[in-house]
């Protein structure tokens, strides 16, 4: 098995285990496509606004967040994601929706090629899994059945391809986004 490699980010390092199967990454990068198919921004944050506030105050990052993408994530040019991975940590629970399956699908593909943009999702989701909320919403309304399915598929997906992502992908974190997500079948799932 050859691996590529090693990329420092922050405790985690980052190592492809060996080429992932193509079959299985195209298959999941369009399981998240079906899953996000519908999702919009609406009156969510931009990551330019998040940026702007990790930045403490930025005009350009403003300039830019009037004129960003909110109808379709697949139009969230990789590289604004790959610029701004701290803005994650800004972003209510209506951006980390929209933003979720673009910076998912750019993870699959192989385009975080410092390793940051994936290690600030992870930690997110981690903290999530922990609480079962994200921004003060139980994580069964941030995400529908499907959508909550495809989270769960991709941190699988890096459990098995990415070496250093079980610093953040851990048996713990994905049974605990199943099981807060479990509790929308004892109500009303979207």
């Amino acid at each position: 098995m050859t691996a590529r490699p090693a990329t420092v980010v922050g405790p985690v390092r980052f190592r492809r285990r060996s080429a992932p199967d193509t079959g299985v990454r195209d298959w999941l990068l369009s399981y998240i496509d079906q899953a996000f198919r519908d999702v919009s921004l609406e009156l969510g944050m931009t990551i330019y606004a998040g940026e702007a506030m990790d930045r403490y105050g930025d005009d350009e990052e403003l300039r830019l967040s009037r004129q960003a993408e909110r109808q379709d994530w697949r139009r969230v040019p990789p590289s604004c994601l790959h610029e701004r991975p701290d803005a994650l940590c800004y972003l209510d629970a209506s951006a980390f929706r929209f933003y979720t399956p673009a910076i998912m699908s750019t993870v699959v593909r192989g385009e975080d090629l410092h390793g940051r943009l994936t290690d600030v999702f992870l930690w997110r989701l981690h903290g999530v899994s922990l609480r079962g909320e994200y921004d003060g919403g139980p994580y069964r309304q941030l995400f529908n059945r499907s959508q909550r399915a495809a989270v769960v598929r991709f941190l699988k997906y890096l459990s098995h391809n990415l070496r250093g992502g079980g610093d953040w992908v851990t048996p713990g974190t994905v049974e605990g986004l199943k099981q807060h997500g479990e509790a929308a079948h004892n109500g009303a799932d979207a």
